[in-house]
């Protein structure tokens, strides 16, 4: 078991505040220092959930407007789905005397029905969907539904509970000058799911929501906190709504993006607003969209048992089957030659090797790198069971440190586990430490920054709606020669379990 070689987790009312050298510093909630810090800690406040119901009470403040049948069952089908929308136009057809319509609409409806039993991820409501699909932990109840941390500068974007962006700045502990913070709103921005900064630029960023994708340009300094529809560029395609997940090309030239109720991969050209659409055959809608390092391959995961992996140049792909479940997190490495991942109901971490310009040169086979089955810890002399199925994935860009987070029912599930990671001569996953929040805190989300460091940062969000930030010191982090790695572990006996 991987955790066994871990380093105890800190006690509860502990928090960690640094790695240095492999040896995790975990402080009293009481006691938090600031020469530890190398970001003060963002606090995002809770705007509160939009409802329909506070949607309603606003509305009643103004003269009603009366809606044609038509119309309602237009916004119905615009907000919940074609479900509601039919239910409509059939109490409607009920009290008008054209059966061929009444007959048409219970048609459509009972095929409805029938695809349902085959692929039921087109029916569930578009909250539900974004709830399990998000890469975000508890998406639907966090206060935080994801954060971009900018590669380059000092600032991070924060999708809101209640619809909104938040752009704040990173300060330091010992600076004086105020964070600013500006505040984007778009009535197409509901129920975002991800967010990315567009590389080498400074101020585009794109929000995944359930409108489509929203390209913000935001320049700086901003002299208000609220900016205008004007500074929003809104892309979408018909029938590729509620975005779940969006990668920039390391060029920034091209964004992919992925909907669980499409089958199809839609590669935008963002400079002249161009969208591509890549059908996928079989495998059900896509979920997650990652692009390697090296621009040269494309990872797709579907709401079934079914991943591929696409080469970039002329968008073919290869697709790896017979898995036990959906693939529900994965990672490029920093070269991009190997891919890192994890299944839903399977404990245990996977990875492929890729070495040449075409897909098939690489693995066939996926092969097992780590067994992440609950293992026992003693904590101030109590024991305390960690490990489970993962939620996320993060992998360092110096390729030294991978970050766990793992699914609400698995033991440890308010820690995040971190492994220590080499690459040559083949991929090692050495036992790490494990990060505490403060007291009823539970990781949500988790991204690794390198800009400027002697290490790397890993940024925390957490259900309460703070991010904090963890310095990982590694420059002389030697290897304990007690430790082996369980890379040599797996490879001489594993198990095939995917092929092409």
């Amino acid at each position: 078991m991987a955790f066994s070689g871990f380093i105890a987790p800190p006690g509860e009312g502990k928090v960690t505040v640094l790695e240095e050298n492999c040896q995790f510093l975990a402080l009293p909630q009481d006691e938090l220092e600031a020469r530890y810090q190398v970001y003060c800690d963002v606090v995002v406040q809770d705007g509160g959930l939009p409802s329909e119901e506070g949607s309603s009470s606003a509305q009643s403040a103004f003269v009603p407007v009366h809606e044609t049948k038509l119309k309602k069952a237009f916004n119905e089908w615009r907000y919940h789905g074609l479900d509601r929308a039919l239910e409509i136009l059939l109490d409607e057809a009920e009290s008008s005397s054209s059966s061929p319509v009444k007959a048409c609409l219970y048609c459509v409806r009972s095929l409805r029905k029938l695809q349902a039993v085959f692929f039921p991820q087109p029916h569930l409501s578009s909250k539900d969907i974004c709830a399990k699909f998000s890469a975000t932990r508890l998406w639907s109840r966090s206060v935080i539904r994801c954060f971009a941390m900018h590669p380059r500068l000092q600032k991070v974007a924060i999708a809101r509970q209640d619809n909104v962006v938040e752009i704040k700045d990173l300060i330091s502990p010992t600076s004086n000058r105020p964070g600013r913070s500006v505040l984007l709103r778009d009535k197409q921005q509901v129920d975002v799911t991800c967010i990315q900064w567009a590389p080498h630029c400074s101020n585009l960023l794109a929000v995944g929501s359930r409108g489509g994708i929203l390209l913000w340009t935001v320049d700086h300094p901003v002299t208000t906190s609220r900016l205008l529809s004007s500074w929003v560029r809104t892309e979408t395609v018909p029938g590729h709504c509620v975005i779940t997940s969006i990668s920039w090309s390391p060029h920034g030239d091209l964004l992919i993006s992925a909907s669980p109720v499409d089958a199809h991969l839609v590669v935008w050209d963002v400079m002249l607003g161009v969208a591509t659409r890549i059908s996928v055959a079989t495998g059900g809608g896509l979920v997650a969209v990652a692009w390697s390092p090296d621009g040269r391959r494309v990872l797709t995961t579907s709401t079934m048992s079914v991943f591929r992996v696409w080469e970039t140049r002329n968008w073919t792909c290869d697709k790896w089957t017979n898995a036990s479940s959906r693939c529900r997190a994965a990672c490029w490495s920093p070269n991009g030659e190997t891919m890192v991942f994890a299944l839903e109901r399977d404990p245990s971490l996977y990875y492929l090797l890729f070495q040449g310009e075409e897909i098939t040169d690489g693995s066939a086979v996926a092969i097992k790198c780590a067994d992440l089955s609950p293992c026992v810890h003693s904590v101030d002399g109590e024991d305390v069971h960690v490990g489970g199925c993962v939620h996320s994935l993060a992998w360092d860009p110096s390729g030294e440190r991978m970050a766990i987070i793992f699914t609400d029912d698995s033991p440890g599930s308010e820690l995040v586990a971190v492994f220590r990671t080499r690459l040559s001569p083949i991929l090692e996953l050495l036992p790490g430490g494990f990060v505490r929040g403060r007291h009823g805190e539970l990781p949500v989300s988790i991204q690794f920054h390198t800009q400027g460091l002697e290490g790397t940062l890993l940024a925390v969000a957490w259900n309460s709606g703070r991010i904090s930030f963890v310095l990982h010191r590694f420059t002389q982090c030697p290897v304990l020669p007690e430790v082996t790695s369980l890379s040599h572990q797996y490879n001489s006996n594993y198990t095939e379990l995917f092929s092409i």
